[in-house]
C-alpha cells in the first residue's frame, strides 16, 4: 500500500540508492572496459524495464560485478578497451546472455544452479575478489593497465606502472578506501559505502582547494596535459571571482549603514535584488568571452579560457549561495554614513558638471590612441618565451651562439618521374638551389642530397677536389646512390632524404634564432628564387618553424571570428539584461575602446604582436562588460524606479557602484600584473596587456560613459522592471531560499 509514511520511505531509500548507484555505476562500466556513461545506462534502463512486468525487493536488475568482470576478461582480446568495435561487441553480447537468460526462465532452469557447490560458489567469488583488486590498482596508481592478461602478467604491470603513479590519485583513493574500512570496523550501522565516498569527494576536494579553486576538480589531476598558460587559471579564477564577492558585499554594507537598516538579512535582501541580475550577466558574459577562446588555433588558450569560464561559474553559484548564508550569520558592525557626502558622490557631480569636455575630450584620446594600432606588427621569437633567467633560455642562447641552426625549414623537391633524383639535370638544379641558400645571412647549413653525389665523386676519383662534383649520367648517380646506400650499417638508408620510390628529395635548412617576420621573409624569397629559377620545382617551406611562423596570423584571423560572435552574444546578452535596445548598443562602444587603446599604446611602447596576445581581446571583451553593466544596471534602477533625470541617475549610479567598481578592477589588474611577472612570455604579455585594458576599461566606463548616457538618453524613461526574473515573487523566493 501506498502511504505518507511509505512514499516517505521510499524516497529517502530512493535518495540512498541513488547515492549508491552513481559511483558503482561508473565502477560497473570501469570494470566491463566501457566508457563511465554506459554505466549509468545500465543502472537506469534496466530497472525501468524491470518495474514493467513487476519486481520484488529481493530482485536484482542490472549488470553485478561478475559479469562485468566476465565481459572485460572475454571481450578484451578482440578490441581495445572502451574502442568502437568493443562497444559493438558488448552490446552483442548482452543480447545473447539475455536472450539465453530469457531461455533458461521459459524452461525453468534455475534449478541448475542448486547443484553448484558451495566451496565453487567461494572460489569463484574469490577469484572475482581478487581480480576487482589487480586490475583496479592502475586505477587507483592514476595510470592504465591491460585489463586481459593473466594474473602473474597483470603483477608484472604493477610494478611497471609504480614509477609512474599518479600520487593525487593515490591519496585521493588511500582516503577512499580508508575511510570506508574504519567505519565498517568502528560504526557498525553507519552506512560505510556513502561515507567512504563522500569521504573521497572531500579528499579530492581539499586537493582542488589547495592547488586551485573548482576548476581543478571539473578537470580531474592526471586526466590531461597542462602547459603552462593554463597554469594561470587559479589566479585569473580568483580575481575574477572576487568582483561578484564585492559587488554584493559593497551594498551589503551600504544598506547596514543606511539609516533604515532593519539586520543584516535584511540588507543582504536587499544586495541580492539589486545584484542577482548584473551578478548573472556579467558572470555569464565573462564565460561568453572565455568560451570563444575555443575558436583559437592553439590548444592551450582552449585550455585556459575552458578552465577559467568553469571557474567563473562555479563562482557565481558560490557569491549568491554561499556567500549571502555566510554574511547573514556573521556579525557585522558598520558605522552609519551618508552616501552623498562620499567620494564617488563628488566625483559623480565633477563628471555631471563637466560632462561635455569629458565626452569630446575622451573621444579624441581614443581616436588618437586607436590610430597607432597599425604600428603593431605581427612578430614572434618562439625561443625567446622564456626570459634569460630560464636555464632553457640560457642554453638555447649559447647554442645559437656557438652553434647555430636552432630553428630549420624543410623543402620538398619533387622531379615529377620515378627515379628522377638521378637525373643530372635535377640534380643540377637543387645544387643551385642549395648554393642559393647558402649564402642567405640567416642560415646556417644547408643539408641536402647533392652534397653526398659530390663527395662520392672525389672518393672514387683518389679524392680529387677537381671531381668535387655532380655526376654527368643518370646511370653513374644511380651507381652511386646504391653504392652509398650498401655501404651503410645496418638499418641505415637515406630515406630521410629520398623517397621510397627515389622521385623527390628533401633539402633541410638551418638558421640562426629568427623572429616570424624573418623566417617569413626567407621563406618567401626561396619561393621567389624557385619560382624564378626552377619553376618545376617550385614548393613551400615545412616544418615546426614554418607552423609556428604562421600560426600567430592564424591565431589573430580565429580570433576576429571569436570577437565577432562573442560580440554579438554579449550585444544580446546586454540588451536582454537593461532590457532597452537603445543602450545595450550604446554600452558596446565603451566595451570595444579599451582593448583599441590598449593595443594603441603597445603600438607606440612596443609594436610587435604575437601569438600570446592576440587572445587578449576575444578574453577580455567579456570582462570589461561586468563594469558597465554594474553602472548601466545602477542608471537604469534610478531612471526607472525612481524617475529621476539622467544626471541624477549618473549621481546614483556612482555613488551606490562606484566603489565596488574601482575595488574590483584594481583587484583584476593587480591579479594580472601578477601574471605578468612570469617568467613565460604567453603568460607575462597576456598579463599585462590585460591589465592595461581593464585599467583602461574602468576610465571608460568613468569619463566615457557616463556623458555619454546624459547626451544621448534625455527621455523620461519608462518605468519598465528591468529584472531578469519577470515575476517579483520567483526572485523574491530565490532570494529567501539563500537566506534560510
Amino acid at each position: 500500500m501506498l502511504d505518507r509514511e511509505t512514499i516517505r520511505a521510499d524516497l529517502i531509500a530512493g535518495v540512498v540508492a541513488g547515492v549508491l548507484i552513481l559511483p558503482q555505476a561508473i565502477a560497473l562500466a570501469t570494470l566491463a572496459g566501457m566508457p563511465p556513461e554506459y554505466g549509468f545506462y545500465t543502472a537506469i534502463f534496466p530497472v525501468i524495464i524491470a518495474s514493467l512486468y513487476g519486481s520484488s525487493w529481493h530482485t536484482l536488475s542490472g549488470p553485478n560485478t561478475a559479469m562485468c568482470i566476465m565481459i572485460g576478461s572475454v571481450l578484451g582480446f578482440y578490441a581495445g578497451l572502451g574502442t568502437e568495435d568493443y562497444i559493438t561487441y558488448a552490446i552483442t553480447l548482452s543480447f545473447m546472455v539475455g536472450a539465453i537468460q530469457l531461455v533458461f526462465g521459459i524452461l525453468r532452469l534455475g534449478i541448475i544452479f542448486s547443484y553448484f557447490s558451495h566451496a565453487a560458489m567461494v572460489a569463484i567469488i574469490t577469484g572475482v575478489g581478487m581480480i576487482i583488486i589487480v586490475q583496479q590498482v592502475g586505477n587507483f596508481m592514476g595510470q592504465v593497465m591491460n585489463i586481459p592478461e593473466p594474473i602473474e602478467d597483470t603483477f608484472f604491470q604493477i610494478f611497471y606502472i609504480l614509477p609512474h603513479a599518479n600520487w593525487y590519485a593515490v591519496l585521493v583513493g588511500s582516503v577512499t578506501v580508508v575511510s570506508g574500512l574504519l567505519v565498517k570496523r568502528y560504526l557498525k550501522g553507519w552506512p560505510h559505502l556513502i561515507i567512504c565516498v563522500i569521504a573521497g569527494m572531500l579528499a579530492a576536494k581539499g586537493l582542488e582547494l589547495f592547488l586551485g579553486p573548482a576548476t581543478v576538480g571539473i578537470y580531474k589531476l592526471g586526466t590531461m596535459s597542462l602547459s603552462p598558460l593554463p597554469f594561470s587559471a587559479p589566479l585569473v579564477i580568483l580575481t575574477m571571482a572576487i568582483a561578484n564577492s564585492v559587488h554584493i558585499l559593497v551594498v551589503f554594507y551600504h544598506e547596514l549603514s543606511s539609516a533604515t537598516s532593519s539586520g543584516r538579512q535584511e540588507a543582504m535582501r536587499e544586495s541580492l535584488r539589486i545584484n542577482l541580475q548584473p551578478i548573472f550577466f556579467t558572470s555569464l558574459t565573462t564565460i561568453i568571452g572565455l568560451l570563444t577562446l575555443n575558436f583559437s588555433e592553439v590548444p592551450p588558450y582552449r585550455d585556459l579560457g575552458n578552465f577559467v569560464a568553469a571557474g567563473i561559474g562555479v563562482a557565481f553559484i558560490l557569491s549568491i549561495t554561499f556567500l549571502p548564508a555566510l554574511m547573514s550569520l556573521l556579525p557585522a558592525r558598520v558605522r552609519r554614513i551618508q552616501a552623498e557626502s562620499t567620494a564617488m558622490g563628488r566625483f559623480g557631480d565633477f563628471v555631471v558638471h563637466h560632462r561635455y569636455w569629458l565626452l569630446w575630450s575622451m573621444a579624441g584620446v581614443v581616436i588618437v590612441l586607436v590610430a597607432f594600432i597599425p604600428g603593431n606588427r605581427i612578430n614572434d621569437v618562439y625561443v625567446h618565451y622564456f626570459d634569460e633567467s630560464v636555464a632553457f633560455r640560457q642554453d638555447t642562447d649559447l647554442l645559437d651562439k656557438h652553434l647555430g641552426g636552432l630553428y630549420r625549414i624543410d623543402y620538398s623537391l619533387d622531379s615529377g618521374e620515378s627515379g628522377g633524383v638521378n637525373e643530372p639535370a635535377f640534380l643540377y638544379k637543387v645544387e643551385a638551389f642549395t648554393e642559393w641558400l647558402r649564402r642567405q645571412p640567416e642560415v646556417t647549413h644547408v643539408d641536402t642530397v647533392t652534397d653526398i653525389f659530390k663527395r662520392l665523386n672525389k672518393n672514387l676519383h683518389g679524392n680529387d677536389p677537381a671531381w668535387y662534383r655532380l655526376p654527368d649520367a643518370r646511370d653513374l648517380a644511380a651507381q652511386y646512390f646504391l653504392l652509398y646506400e650498401m655501404s651503410l650499417p645496418y638499418g641505415l638508408d637515406l630515406n630521410s632524404r629520398i623517397n621510397v620510390d627515389k622521385s623527390s628529395t628533401r633539402v633541410t635548412v638551418a638558421t640562426l634564432v629568427l623572429s616570424t617576420r624573418e623566417v617569413l621573409a626567407l621563406e618567401r624569397r626561396a619561393r621567389a628564387w624557385l619560382r624564378d629559377n626552377a619553376p618545376a620545382l617550385s614548393t613551400e617551406g615545412t616544418g615546426p618553424t614554418m607552423m609556428f611562423a604562421h600560426i600567430g596570423a592564424r591565431n589573430i584571423r580565429a580570433m576576429l571570428v571569436a570577437t565577432t560572435l562573442a560580440l554579438i552574444l554579449i550585444s544580446l546578452m546586454l540588451i536582454l539584461a537593461l532590457r532597452s535596445i537603445r543602450i545595450g548598443l550604446i554600452s558596446i562602444i565603451p566595451n570595444l575602446i579599451p582593448a583599441g587603446m590598449a593595443f594603441g599604446l603597445w603600438g607606440i611602447f612596443v609594436g610587435e604582436i604575437g601569438l600570446a596576445l592576440s587572445v587578449v581581446t576575444t578574453m577580455t571583451l567579456g570582462i570589461v562588460v561586468d563594469d558597465t553593466v554594474h553602472f548601466l544596471s545602477k542608471y537604469l534602477r534610478a531612471r526607472r524606479e525612481q524617475g529621476v533625470s539622467p544626471e541624477d541617475a549618473t549621481r546614483y549610479a556612482f555613488s551606490h557602484v562606484g566603489i565596488a567598481l574601482i575595488i574590483t578592477s584594481l583587484v583584476l589588474v593587480a591579479g594580472f600584473l601578477i601574471i605578468s611577472l612570469s617568467s613565460f612570455y604567453p603568460n607575462s604579455g597576456m598579463g599585462l596587456l590585460t591589465a592595461m585594458v581593464l585599467l583602461l576599461a574602468l576610465l571608460a566606463d568613468f569619463l566615457f560613459l557616463p556623458p555619454l548616457l546624459m547626451k544621448i538618453d534625455r527621455s523620461r524613461g519608462s518605468q519598465r522592471n528591468d529584472t531578469f526574473f519577470p515575476n517579483r515573487k520567483i526572485r523574491a523566493c530565490i532570494i529567501r531560499g539563500f537566506l534560510k
